[in-house]
């Protein structure tokens, strides 16, 4: 009967992060895979770290695990203390620890989605997708729903998630292949990240360019839009004049990366680079320099 009333709350509460959900216990880092040398003694299981945000001491067992909304775990009968840390390792015994507990439940291959649950609201973490061993993922800041990978030195157990630096991975793996080093091929357009072009990886051997499209709306989750465009994978990618631009020894725009109208011959060469400054396009290629207001005539001004 517990597990049915767990699945309704489920079911019943959005899966945001309210003011009353930031009152609580909460999820705020978890390392979802173990280390080859795992031990329940060095503590190198997989765990989840929770966090009270609450200025009052809670009853963790008023809470439920649930993996994917599939297995429900009751958390032992503990009281974590005002803005306290507190680490579930999932292991293969019921045990009590310095700084939290191991819990005898092994993590069901594939879970997709840790949920948290009690009778006022669920917190909630996506497992991302090739997370290694080394790596942590949590809040940051904490209390906000901001996710981020953390790794070696910066992962922090039963601390506070500290600033990593200012490059923060949001992502280990992608819909899309690997991208090379094509001028601007990626744009920010219509409150979207555009991916306009990349290779295809075979092997150490067996690479190519190709032109396909991706967009996305957090730089996490991604949609192939356009799978084979017109232009060639190696053009200058911009916006310009409320489109995106491809630029190239011939010029095409689109605004949803699905359709590309053909804007005619630039006179330009393969392999230059491209900007917008005042208002204007500027190209490179080798010594020489163009600019342009149209994207379309170019005029020479270094040779």
């Amino acid at each position: 009967m517990m597990y049915g009333r767990a699945l309704l709350r489920v079911s019943a509460i959005l899966f945001t992060f309210s003011y009353a959900s930031a009152q609580g216990i909460v999820i705020n880092e978890i390392r979802p895979v173990a280390t080859l040398t795992a031990s329940a003694e060095d503590i190198d299981l997989p765990w989840i770290e929770l966090r009270n945000n609450s200025i009052d001491t809670l009853a963790l067992s008023d809470y439920t695990l649930s993996f994917d909304s599939i297995l429900f775990v009751p958390l032992p009968d503990i009281r974590v203390a005002s803005f306290q840390y507190f680490i579930i390792w999932l292991g293969e015994e019921n045990r009590r620890e310095e700084n939290g507990s191991i819990i005898n439940v092994k993590l069901p291959e594939g879970t997709e989605r840790i949920y948290l649950i009690s009778d006022h609201f669920t917190s909630q973490v996506s497992i991302p997708l090739g997370i290694t061993a080394t790596e942590s993922y949590g809040q940051y800041p904490e209390t906000s729903d901001e996710w981020i990978f953390f790794s070696d030195t910066t992962v922090t157990p039963g601390l506070r998630n500290e600033y990593p630096g200012p490059w923060q991975k949001i992502a280990n793996k992608t819909s899309f292949s690997p991208r090379d080093s094509s001028p601007n091929g990626v744009l920010v357009f219509d409150n979207k990240v555009w991916v306009l072009e990349g290779y295809k990886y075979i092997s150490d051997e067996m690479h190519y360019s190709t032109s396909d499209i991706y967009s996305s709306v957090d730089a996490v989750n991604w949609e192939l839009v356009n799978s084979n465009p017109p232009y060639d994978p190696y053009s200058v990618f911009i916006v310009f004049d409320g489109w995106m631009w491809a630029i190239e020894q011939r010029a095409y725009r689109s605004k949803d990366g699905i359709t590309w109208e053909e804007m005619g011959a630039t006179g330009l060469s393969l392999g230059g680079r491209g900007t917008l400054h005042d208002g204007k396009l500027y190209w490179t290629g080798g010594s020489s320099v163009y600019r342009s207001e149209d994207a379309i005539t170019w005029q020479r001004l270094l040779n």
